[in-house]
């Protein structure tokens, strides 16, 4: 039996192990224990190290950084912003934003006045954010590509009254409620306006992800923010000798640190266009064309990027948060002049917890340590933390955690708990649902998930949500939606039974009539692969035994191609899909379970057989052999008619013929780029 004091001093240790920074320190001390005997005074300094509560020692941490201050330094930043329409000075953005603070604080906003954000991508998104924040309020994203339900519903749920939009969706944002006033700051001339002060737990921003009861919305304060700002303005490096890629969608609240972080480490900014983040070889050229050196990306656009000619020379740093990163994908993002970064945490903690730079290696991508202000713990099923080498949940606490989801009292009670180790008074932790265990070295490596959620393509995933969807239909009696291994990412896959009521319907018949449903009230990750079955496995309980249902078999009912170019790409997706089973021009190519990694290698192949760019963006938005056959057969009849015109002999055109056959074919040409634009 252990005497008294070896007790304390095991229970010190463990007190401390969740604390990477202590880690070392702790195995020390408990050396010397080990070798000297001096039990209780190993006991008591461990002890008072744990009872600082935060990760990093006092000398260790950046002073508090607040959201005011963030202001002050983009005020006085001489970073510049570039979007697809230009350059302008970050001193041009800051004017334009104290002008809308000023209009917006005229209708009443304030510290927790949460305000809608619906604008597109560029230079007005970021005055649009910023201005709200000037006025003390809090941003409320609202992503123009999602399902207008979904934004009806996230308007209502966080009791918008005003929305700051843009002449291009001015319209959508006015129909999310009949009582919303819908500002545009472009024709703003107001006077500019002081940054308005705001306590540190005011609310930063409201963020919604999906939640098992649909979209669920998570504060973030102000305080929480400026932590993860003052971190990341400290540790990676970025300077005003850099440029930063930003390319996450406004859904998501990364884009909040892809758009501040670089410009408050006077670093110069790029917002890429929507359509840039959709295939790689226009998020290549645009990195290359402006000399970036840093992006921040998820596993799925690094993946994109690494397929599609791979990552440009000039990332020298390179940040990935949003999934797990595979070890593979890690090898290929590091590079002898390039630091790769990889960062856990959730939307509930305030993106990121923990943040660590990867070194090249075999084995499993280590998270670690957790950032300043923050704890992490690895607890079993009774609350009590786990020894080094043993699964259980990971959970999170410190400043990072959010201050409430609106409306979700359940998820609420079950996901937020009170933390026992904290030493401030009503202090809570996070339950991630991710299983996880602590390593020798100190890192953190995760090893699977307690709850439903699944990430598809950067984006987190509710199956519960797509359940309930998919249960509103009146075809369907039954469903249920799982996270499914393929080409080295997740597909999300929902097994479905039809109502037995209704008339009998072929799977393709089942397929065709759900998915528009689907489409209509979840944003495109979120619509799954379709099984049918003729009952769901169940457990003696009576629950849904998912674990018995079936692996999907990536096949539907198809028919024969009808020309040379439908029956060539047929031949190539059995290829790159890796089947021996027959694919129709009309199957679609997510439901056989295509990758990113899939799509990039089919757009290549498109242009080196029919010299064709065929864009990434009209892949996954028409992933139909028929559909994206009639595309390149298009642009091969263009060419025909081009090079017929060349043997009719161009040197009997006049001048003024000349001039109009080169306007034609001009604004041809500016019609077919600017398609993906017209079609967000």
């Amino acid at each position: 039996m252990p005497d008294a004091t070896t007790a304390d001093l095991a229970a010190a240790v463990r007190a401390v192990l969740y604390e990477p920074d202590f880690r070392e320190h702790a195995r020390l001390i408990a050396a010397e224990f080990a070798a000297a005997g001096g039990a209780a005074a190993a006991a008591a300094h461990l002890a008072a190290l744990a009872s600082g509560a935060w990760l990093s020692p006092a000398s260790a941490s950046p002073a508090p950084l607040t959201m005011f201050d963030v202001l002050r330094s983009l005020r006085e930043s001489t970073a510049t912003v570039t979007d697809g329409a230009g350059m302008v000075p970050m001193s041009a953005v800051c004017d334009q934003a104290a002008r809308l603070a000023r209009t917006l604080t005229e209708y009443g906003v304030g510290p927790d006045t949460r305000v809608g954000v619906c604008v597109g991508r560029g230079i007005g998104m970021l005055t649009a954010l910023l201005g709200v924040w000037w006025a003390g309020g809090a941003i409320v994203p609202l992503e123009p590509e999602y399902p207008l339900p979904r934004l009806e519903t996230m308007a209502r749920d966080a009791g918008l009254r005003l929305v700051v939009s843009d002449d291009d969706h001015a319209r959508l944002a006015g129909s999310l409620g009949g009582d919303l006033t819908v500002i545009t700051p472009e024709r703003n001339a107001a006077e500019p306006l002081d940054p308005v002060a705001a306590p540190a737990d005011a609310l930063a921003y409201t963020v919604f992800t999906s939640g098992p009861a649909g979209p669920t919305g998570v504060d973030i304060t102000r305080r929480a923010l400026a932590n993860v700002l003052a971190v990341g303005r400290r540790d990676l490096g970025l300077g005003p000798g850099d440029r930063f890629v930003a390319v996450t969608t406004a859904a998501f609240d990364i884009t909040l640190l892809e758009l501040f972080l670089p410009l408050v480490c006077g670093t110069s900014l790029v917002i890429a266009a929507a359509e840039d983040t959709r295939e790689a070889s226009r998020l290549r050229s645009l990195i290359e064309r402006n000399a970036a050196t840093a992006l921040h990306a998820t596993p799925h656009i690094w993946r994109l990027l690494v397929g599609g000619g791979g990552v440009p020379a000039s990332l020298r740093l390179r940040l990935c948060s949003g999934d797990r990163l595979p070890p593979d994908l890690a090898a290929s993002l590091t590079a002898p002049d390039a630091v790769l970064w990889h960062f856990y945490g959730h939307t509930e903690t305030t993106m990121w917890t923990a943040a660590g730079a990867v070194a090249a290696g075999e084995g499993p991508v280590v998270i670690g340590p957790a950032i300043d202000r923050t704890r992490v713990y690895v607890l079993d099923g009774r609350s009590a933390q786990v020894p080094v080498g043993v699964v259980g949940e990971v959970h999170i606490a410190g400043v990072g955690v959010a201050r409430g989801c609106l409306g979700h009292h359940r998820h609420m009670s079950t996901a937020f708990r009170p933390d026992p180790w904290a030493t401030e008074p009503g202090a809570r932790m996070y339950a991630t649902g991710d299983l996880g265990r602590w390593r020798e070295d100190g890192g953190l490596e995760l090893v699977g998930g307690t709850g439903r959620r699944v990430t598809i393509r950067g984006v987190r995933v509710d199956c519960g949500e797509v359940e309930a969807v998919l249960r509103t239909h009146h075809a369907i009696r039954d469903a249920a939606v799982l996270g499914v291994p393929r080409e080295g990412e997740t597909a999300l896959v929902a097994y479905v039974v039809s109502d037995s009521d209704g008339p009998a319907r072929s799977a393709t018949e089942l397929l065709t009539l759900v998915r528009p449903h689907l489409r209509a009230a979840l944003p495109e990750p979120m619509v799954p692969t379709l099984v049918t079955l003729s009952a769901l496995p169940l457990t003696r309980d009576g629950e849904v035994d998912r674990a018995a249902l079936p692996a999907p078999e990536w096949t539907v009912t198809r028919v024969l191609p009808r020309n040379p170019v439908e029956t060539a790409m047929v031949r190539i997706w059995a290829d790159l899909l890796g089947t021996t089973e027959p694919i129709g021009p009309h199957d679609n190519l997510f439901d056989l379970g295509s990758g990113s990694l899939a799509i990039v290698r089919f757009a290549a192949w498109v242009a080196d057989t029919y010299g064709v760019d065929l864009a990434i963006y009209r892949i996954a938005s028409t992933p139909t052999i028929a559909a994206l056959a009639e595309i390149v057969s298009a642009d091969l009849n263009s060419a025909h008619i081009a090079e017929t015109a060349g043997e009719a002999g161009l040197a009997a055109l006049s001048d003024e013929d000349l001039d109009d056959l080169l306007r034609v074919l001009f604004a041809a040409r500016d019609r077919r780029r600017a398609a993906p634009r017209d079609g967000r």
